[in-house]
């Protein structure tokens, strides 16, 4: 038999007869299920999404209901992601859980940020005279935002580049000797950098 919870936290005894006479005990209890509608979501540095609306973002869910109201939402940790009012919203690069609270239940839900960029690499060689190429390949949810990425060189003798805000920049072996290149850029509030050996 399939048997339907129809009131969460009660319970109840089932009965089974045969010809009038029973013969077996059951005993059902019903409970509702407190989830939030997703176990984890990655987002990109520029990247806010709302709460309490199950089509676009989080939502504290009882059973396969939404709970749209008097939801109290919460970050573990307030430096990598945090709530500004409806909306979810990074505030630097990791992972971190949060958690929606109704009524005395509650339920988590893993979050991760991910970086703004990456660079096509992370240590080259070139040759006294000749060149290369960095790029700081954009991973952001608008596509139309700049990096304005700042490049800084650690040995101007060994090696020179352009200044400038590109996200592209050609490198030039000008002395025999190694440096380290790093890009940085800023999205909202969060600084992120990467660098390059050459």
């Amino acid at each position: 038999a399939l048997l339907l919870g129809l009131k969460a936290d009660t319970c109840s005894n089932i009965t089974a007869t045969i010809a009038g006479v029973e013969t077996e005990k059951c005993q059902v209890q019903v409970y509702n299920v407190y989830t939030i509608n997703k176990d984890h979501v990655t987002l990109k540095a520029d990247e806010a999404i709302p709460v309490n609306d199950r089509s676009q973002g989080l939502c504290f869910m009882i059973n396969d209901k939404c709970q749209e109201e008097n939801v109290t939402w919460k970050s573990n940790n307030e430096t990598i992601i945090k709530f500004d009012g409806d909306k979810l919203i990074p505030c630097d690069i990791g992972s971190t859980t949060v958690s929606a609270s109704y009524d005395g239940k509650s339920a988590t839900c893993s979050v991760k940020v991910l970086p703004p960029f990456t660079l096509n690499k992370y240590a080259t060689t070139i040759l006294l005279g000749g060149t290369d190429t960095l790029q700081a390949i954009k991973n952001l949810n608008n596509s139309k935002t700049s990096l304005a990425i700042k490049w800084d060189n650690s040995n101007t003798t060994s090696v020179t580049l352009p200044n400038s805000g590109d996200d592209s920049i050609t490198i030039t072996g000008s002395a025999k000797g190694s440096a380290v290149i790093t890009a940085t850029c800023t999205i909202g509030t969060i600084t992120y950098y990467e660098s390059c050996n050459v």
